[in-house]
């Protein structure tokens, strides 16, 4: 700090001998007071600068606070829950859908079963005519018709949540 001498009053203690003027504030002091507004700025730059150490600690424990690394944690359990979660689900719509394709088929089956057994009955006794035939044609028909166009399944969407959740409706409603 630099200091011009002039014979002036000082704004601490009024006295009139050697003063000083501070050329930081502009302020006039004697001697005793100038070493004490030094010590007073001195002081302010080591508080100042021991604030600063004390940012830059907060900034080093933001880096490295383990609250920041269970919170980082938890949202890995979440996302890791998410996906076995929707994995779950898809093979429950997986399951469903196996299971209908299944019954199905299996009611095909005992249809073409039903109409076979009919049909080689009816040969074997000789027992038939062109209406039976019609008939068996027209069986035959409707099963071919049911095994290329299978039951029907739908699938849609609930958006209302984060993850949207799928769901399967089958032609028998479940």
């Amino acid at each position: 700090m630099a200091r011009a001498y002039a014979p002036s009053q000082c704004s601490r203690c009024d006295k009139t001998k050697s003063t000083s003027i501070c050329t930081g504030c502009r302020a006039i002091y004697c001697r005793d007071h100038l070493r004490e507004h030094d010590q007073k700025i001195s002081n302010d730059f080591e508080q100042i600068r021991d604030e600063i150490n004390l940012f830059q600690e907060k900034i080093y424990d933001q880096k490295t606070d383990s609250k920041k690394r269970a919170l980082l944690n938890l949202i890995n359990e979440w996302e890791t829950s998410t996906f076995e979660q929707i994995r779950q689900r898809a093979d429950q719509l997986r399951d469903k859908v196996i299971a209908s394709t299944n019954q199905s088929i299996a009611n095909l089956e005992r249809k073409l079963n039903a109409l076979k057994e009919s049909f080689q009955t009816n040969m074997k006794e000789e027992n038939y005519n062109e209406q039976d035939l019609d008939e068996a044609n027209r069986q035959l028909s409707r099963l071919n018709e049911l095994l290329d166009r299978p039951k029907s399944i739908m699938t849609y969407k609930e958006e209302t949540s984060f993850v949207p959740n799928l769901f399967v409706v089958t032609s028998d409603g479940s």
